[in-house]
């Protein structure tokens, strides 16, 4: 994961202020990032210290607190009114509501992610989420999958392209899952998306591909919660939603090129990426090549076929196509 910019630039001061930001005392906050989900708000900061730092933080709201990265010290989560050390070391805590911790440490740089679960749809609890597992009471303890989802979503918070609702959403709910997980349920299965469920969504995201499509949308126009929806389309269509709403993308992108009548640009806004460089990052990734090459090498195809049948007399069989300049 890239770090986060040591000062903020124009992309990140418009996600970025001061409001809600804890005053951690003998520490500087260098950057900090807001981002918003479903449901879910979060803050990612970079702090600096020449000795020692100590905010107090509370919270009306669930929270996680996540340790990025702690460089030259330690840091510790810890409850307002317990102030003796833990023994555990890992970066994650959760923090149930109404309840004030204190975060301290030594560390000359420090990032932190803060997620503060305000508004959580309650039928995640219908569905396989328990959500008083979820928030119960964990301090300074690691775990490989909680870990890999928080990096992810520090990741979107910082990112001057971040990939949109659906991608964060799908993140959270996934989040959710680990930390309410029973080691009795693992083997549990359940079914997948009815046909006119899938239909219903292709349909949806083939008309909406320009627009910002989060979890919730998709999960309202299948009939199901977001957490059921995120946890049985796996199963049934082998990819995530993000990335099945992403390959959507990358086809009507190819469709456009080809057809030649927009620019680069045009085609990323008409097919829901955030600008141009986005499109070509991923294009250039999942395709193999950006996509003013893909279109320049799509066009040279088409006039190689044009004058192979040419040359094999079938100049007559040639109906008029869009040849891509």
């Amino acid at each position: 994961m890239r770090p986060a910019a040591d000062v903020p630039d124009p992309e990140s001061a418009s996600i970025s202020n001061g409001r809600d930001t804890p005053d951690f005392r003998g520490g500087r906050i260098v950057t900090r990032h807001r981002r918003a989900w479903t449901g879910v708000s979060a803050l990612h900061l970079d702090l600096r210290s020449d000795a020692g730092f100590e905010a107090e933080l509370p919270a009306v709201a669930p929270r996680l607190l996540f340790s990025i990265e702690a460089f030259g010290g330690q840091v510790q989560v810890v409850p307002a009114r317990q102030h003796a050390l833990f023994r555990h070391s890992g970066p994650v805590s959760v923090v149930p509501g109404a309840t004030t911790v204190l975060v301290r440490g030594r560390a000359r740089r420090f990032r932190q992610l803060m997620l503060s679960f305000d508004e959580l749809d309650p039928a995640v609890s219908d569905q396989g989420i328990d959500l008083a597992l979820a928030f119960q009471p964990r301090f300074m303890f690691a775990d490989p999958c909680v870990d890999k989802l928080c990096l992810l979503l520090a990741d979107e918070c910082v990112s001057p392209t971040p990939m949109g609702s659906l991608f964060g959403d799908s993140l959270i709910l996934s989040l959710l899952m680990a930390l309410s997980r029973d080691p009795g349920d693992r083997g549990r299965s359940t079914g997948g998306l009815a046909p006119w469920q899938l239909r219903r969504l292709e349909s949806f995201v083939e008309a909406h591909l320009g627009e910002d499509l989060s979890l919730d949308r998709l999960a309202r126009e299948a009939g199901v919660s977001r957490s059921h929806l995120n946890r049985v389309f796996k199963r049934t269509v082998g990819q995530s939603p993000f990335s099945w709403v992403r390959s959507k993308r990358i086809e009507r992108a190819k469709h456009l090129l080809a057809d030649g009548a927009l620019s680069v640009a045009e085609v990323a806004i008409a097919t829901g990426f955030a600008d141009q460089a986005h499109l070509t990052r991923l294009f250039s990734r999942l395709v193999g090549l950006p996509p003013g090459t893909w279109r320049r090498t799509r066009s040279r195809d088409v006039d190689d076929d044009l004058s192979t049948n040419v040359q094999n007399g079938d100049a007559s069989t040639i109906e008029p196509s869009r040849i891509v300049a």
